[in-house]
């Protein structure tokens, strides 16, 4: 509870009890995630279940996207040595027939299956250090991190 009132000087050190912090950064932070979060619920897609809920799929659509569209980006990593952001084309149509539930979990996962088989024939040719430098990956993902939490609204 909040209860402002004016205290004479000389009745202070009596008088005074509480202690107000004020977190900008942590005030804004919760701010935005609080608006994201209503925007997140008034912009949600309320049919996303409706067809594990029919009993017509058993698995979630989304997450079997997800997972195709980092096994391509991966694909691509042992190719290239560059991740894709941003589908389209032939990759895209896949990936959106999945989300959209007009592949059975079957496909899908013959789908994943070969895009696996092409990553390790793809090994002994890709331009990617054997192992990780942990040290290395640690510290970015701590600048990535501190990047992302003083980001401004």
């Amino acid at each position: 509870m909040i209860a402002c009132e004016s205290i004479p000087e000389e009745d202070e050190s009596t008088r005074f009890a509480g202690f107000l912090l004020y977190n900008e950064q942590g005030w804004r932070q919760a701010f935005a995630d609080h608006q994201n979060y209503w925007a997140w619920r008034r912009d949600r897609n309320e049919s996303r279940w409706q067809q594990q809920e029919r009993g017509e799929l058993d698995f979630d659509t989304k997450n079997m996207m997800h997972t195709v569209r980092l096994l391509l980006s991966g694909r691509s990593l042992m190719k290239s040595g560059q991740p894709i952001v941003r589908f389209s084309g032939h990759q895209l149509a896949l990936l959106m027939s999945i989300r959209e539930g007009k592949l059975s979990f079957d496909e899908i996962m013959s789908v994943a299956q070969e895009i696996l088989a092409d990553c390790e024939r793809l090994k002994a040719t890709a331009d990617l250090p054997d192992i990780c430098e942990s040290a290395q990956a640690t510290t970015l993902l701590r600048e990535i991190t501190e990047h992302w939490e003083k980001r401004t609204l």
